[in-house]
């Protein structure tokens, strides 16, 4: 009853929760009640617990050695480095409904233009529902001086036609696993100049990053060879006519 009537998690108000036998099928593993936890582990010489994750476990199992609390958590970061095959699908599914997202807002971009960010917003999330469980995270749509912002995602700021548009989305599979795909576009479907400019400049000092990462590398590396390749050098071609994808 309790659960039926718990404000945020129960039946009543978000429906059925799968059962500890539902989730041991779907993942493959031993699940049971967490009521039951402490009974169940009693008298055993070696717990590890992922801290700061869910207070209540915390609470039963005061850590003895830190240390191997960290080991654990340690070695879940590792696995998860390393995907298998199935995970890799899971992961192209969410890039290929991602880039449909992309393509939605693309094809809708005179609308775009007459509402705002929103627009954009709500026309990739109806993809992301449709082949997904949904966003992956809060989507950042960003028309102007609002891509200075690193994570705007109030996106409700008009989309002007002489402005360039961020938009960093991505859509999350019913398995949970997401797409981040972020491309920036001339709101009018032309580059000017200045804007071919800043656009060549970020993605000059992205590809150096990239090629600097390789087994052995040290962690900054990659950092320096952006900063190195960071450089603003106007060019006078003209404005192409550019696909806003």
């Amino acid at each position: 009853m309790d659960f039926f009537e718990d404000r945020r998690y129960g039946e009543f108000w978000a429906g059925p929760r799968p059962s500890a036998a539902e989730l041991t099928e779907s993942l493959n593993l031993d699940c049971r009640p967490l009521d039951e936890l402490a009974t169940d582990l009693r008298g055993a010489s070696r717990i590890r617990v992922v801290r700061n994750v869910d207070p209540v476990v915390d609470r039963l199992f005061p850590s003895i050695c830190a240390g191997t609390d960290r080991e654990l958590e340690e070695w879940l970061g590792r696995l998860r480095i390393h995907k298998d095959d199935w995970e890799l699908a899971q992961l192209e599914s969410a890039v290929a409904a991602t880039i449909l997202g992309f393509r939605d807002c693309v094809d809708d971009w005179n609308t775009v233009l007459v509402h705002s960010e929103r627009w954009i917003e709500g026309t990739f999330a109806r993809r992301a529902r449709l082949h997904g469980n949904g966003v992956g995270y809060s989507s950042i749509v960003a028309s102007g001086p609002h891509a200075t912002s690193m994570h705007w995602n109030a996106n409700d700021g008009p989309v002007v036609d002489s402005d360039l548009v961020l938009m960093d989305m991505g859509v999350e599979t019913n398995s949970l696993y997401t797409a981040d795909i972020t491309r920036t576009v001339p709101a009018s479907g032309t580059w000017t100049p200045l804007q071919r400019d800043l656009y060549a400049t970020v993605l000059a000092t992205q590809d150096a990053g990239i090629a600097a990462v390789r087994p052995g590398a040290r962690f900054r590396e990659f950092h320096r060879a952006r900063v190195t390749a960071t450089h603003y050098r106007p060019c006078n071609e003209r404005p192409q006519r550019r696909s806003a994808t």
